[in-house]
């Protein structure tokens, strides 16, 4: 009976795990080594899925600060906004 119980936590923490890796893209473009390594590790630590850890391994898992540039929008810092003074006044 125990061993009938621990089977089936077992079943239902791999299927919980499955549709939290698809949910998080985890299961999309399995065509390299990389992608299928990043799949089973987010079907098995899925907790760490939830808590947004990107488990992804390779070269696309971390975005190059040019993925990261601001796009010219309030608050981005490339230019002052129209309601504050800039300080480079000339009378």
């Amino acid at each position: 009976m125990r061993k009938i119980i621990s089977t089936l936590l077992l079943v239902v923490y791999v299927i919980v795990g499955v549709v939290v890796a698809e949910s998080n893209n985890y299961l999309t473009g399995l065509d390299s080594l990389e992608s299928i390594l990043s799949a089973i590790l987010a079907v098995l630590l899925w907790p760490l899925v939830l808590l947004d850890v990107d488990l992804r391994i390779g070269e696309g898992s971390i975005d190059s600060p040019s993925d990261d540039k601001p796009s010219g929008g309030e608050g981005s810092g490339d230019k002052p906004s129209g309601d504050k003074p800039s300080g480079d006044k000339k009378n």
